[in-house]
């Protein structure tokens, strides 16, 4: 997840985003366009102005370098130019870089792998919130926790205050024993995307990144399916009336 949380990157050198259909194939930049703002042109007769005045609007066209995928991305973002020094010779070679920070992906990248064993309404909440992950953050947060109140709907926990919700799992007759286990992950999500709501850029990437991993170990303790041990456990039964 390490090439989601980027500051900025140099256009001509992409990190290697996976493919979002396939998952296998990495992305590959394929031609982008570089859109100076209306602040850089209108800045253009200004005496002092310069290459760090420069800002822009980027549009890439992204493809997926799998032969049996080849999806097609498009992104957006924007950017600034910078001036590079070779250390070495500092004052006799030096290039401008375009820099780079994406805001979409369509198809949205995707932020975690979520297996087909999730129910497909958990799966689409999350999904929404992939799509705001480069450029709202709260939003994405605030995603992340209104997928919370769906997971907790498809295993029948009582409606209510998501908090009072996850308090009470254990009070619940016949509640799986699995939901429990996640109860402090549920409420750590929970708090996160409280704090997105407020709208006041509370939140940054590093923290929707933990969000991620603690939501993904919580799918898997809550949907993955439990392997049939009834054959082993006939097999167990036998040996140990046999032998002991």
């Amino acid at each position: 997840m390490d090439s989601f949380t980027l500051p900025y990157f140099n256009v001509d050198s992409f990190p290697e985003y996976h493919c979002p259909t396939c998952g296998k194939g990495i992305l590959e930049n394929i031609e982008h366009h570089l859109i100076e703002d209306a602040e850089t042109k209108n800045s253009k007769e200004h005496p002092e102005f310069g290459h760090e005045w420069i800002k822009y609007v980027i549009q890439a066209k992204l493809q997926c370098n799998r032969s049996k995928c080849k999806e097609a991305v498009l992104m957006i973002g924007n950017g600034y130019i910078e001036e590079y020094y070779d250390q070495e010779n500092y004052l006799e070679n030096h290039e401008y870089i375009a820099n780079c920070k994406p805001k979409y992906f369509l198809p949205s990248l995707k932020m975690i792998n979520i297996s087909s064993y999730v129910p497909d309404d958990v799966r689409n909440a999350l999904e929404q919130s992939f799509s705001l992950f480069f450029a709202d953050f709260d939003s994405c947060g605030n995603k992340i926790r209104a997928s919370l109140e769906i997971l907790l709907d498809s295993k029948e926990i009582p409606a209510g205050k998501l908090h009072r919700r996850i308090e009470n799992i254990e009070n619940i007759e016949n509640i799986d024993a699995e939901l429990e286990k996640v109860k402090k992950l549920l409420m750590a999500i929970k708090w996160l995307g409280n704090a997105g709501s407020h709208g006041n850029e509370a939140l940054n990437q590093n923290d929707l990144i933990k969000a991620y991993k603690i939501i993904n170990v919580v799918l898997d303790i809550m949907f993955k399916p439990v392997d049939d041990l009834t054959e082993i456990n006939s097999i167990a039964d036998s040996l140990i009336e046999t032998y002991s």
